[in-house]
């Protein structure tokens, strides 16, 4: 029984590092941005911030490089690491 639970533990905590939620903003007035697109180099996962600036990275693998695409900024490519160094958390 206690195997298990241990076991239930460990699935729980690697699905729970997994699933991070990023927050955009605007570093002129730190609004947040919506609508901003995250793709990675492939072109084969994405997210979309909601109005709130904040997108789940869920889909992202931890080795992926993530594209920042909104028509009103400017392109913005981070690595995985990148994003976690800035505790989830981009200005553009």
């Amino acid at each position: 029984m206690s195997r298990i639970f241990i076991l239930l533990l460990i699935v729980l905590a690697g699905l729970t590092a997994n699933s991070q939620t990023i927050t955009v903003f605007d570093n002129s007035n730190l609004q947040p941005i919506e609508n901003l697109v995250l793709v990675n180099l492939q072109h084969t996962k994405t997210a979309l911030t909601d109005n709130h600036g904040k997108a789940k990275l869920d889909a992202f693998n931890p080795n992926d490089n993530i594209f920042f695409q909104h028509p009103s900024y400017q392109e913005l490519v981070l690595s995985y690491d990148q994003i976690k160094d800035l505790h989830f958390k981009i200005g553009a």
